[in-house]
């Protein structure tokens, strides 16, 4: 019996096209309307994203940690589970990991709604419906940014119970230790 390897990058994930202001998850397109965004389990930090490798990444862990001592380049991200059966087409999450800016405002936004609501919410988690991009100048380029809003609460899905889904492909990346003991 041949060993299963898997096959690297073979993760499901949901990502914010903001050239096109969709949705994609899975390679696919798809017309994300609402979803539960698991905000109460929502990682930020440092990512590097390089062409044809997995990501690499260091979570700040309750802290946020300086910028990681290495060639690649890094900038601030956050990873959150999102949860969409209907449009994704069965039960399992979906990891929505980024960098870019305009999905990094859009989440930040909606973070704000959430740290405002949740706790009259306790156990719950959001259910966030989405209104379309918004186009917005960033330097000497444009990005548009995801609108999300909290439109209820409900109660957390079985397929949300630990708040972690494992991405295979996603590479931690530890510090060295400059400590002399």
């Amino acid at each position: 019996m041949p060993l299963d390897l898997g096959g690297g990058g073979d993760f499901n994930d949901v990502r914010w096209m903001a050239q096109d202001r969709t949705w994609r998850a899975d390679g696919e397109d798809i017309d994300l309307k609402q979803a539960v965004f698991d905000l109460a389990h929502i990682k930020t930090g440092w990512i590097s994203f390089a062409q044809g490798q997995a990501p690499e990444v260091v979570w700040d862990n309750g802290a946020k940690q300086p910028r990681p001592h290495t060639d690649a380049e890094w900038k601030r991200g956050f990873e959150v589970l999102v949860y969409a059966p209907k449009t994704f087409g069965d039960e399992a999450p979906r990891t929505f990991m980024t960098s870019a800016t305009g999905a990094c405002m859009g989440l930040q936004s909606l973070y704000v709604e959430f740290e405002a609501q949740k706790d009259a919410n306790e156990g719950k988690v959001p259910l966030c419906k989405f209104s379309g991009g918004e186009s917005i100048k960033v330097g000497k380029g444009s990005t548009s940014i995801p609108q999300l809003s909290i439109s209820k609460w409900i109660e957390r899905p079985d397929a949300l119970e630990n708040g972690v889904v494992d991405a295979p492909g996603v590479a931690a990346v530890e510090e060295e230790d400059d400590a002399e003991f």
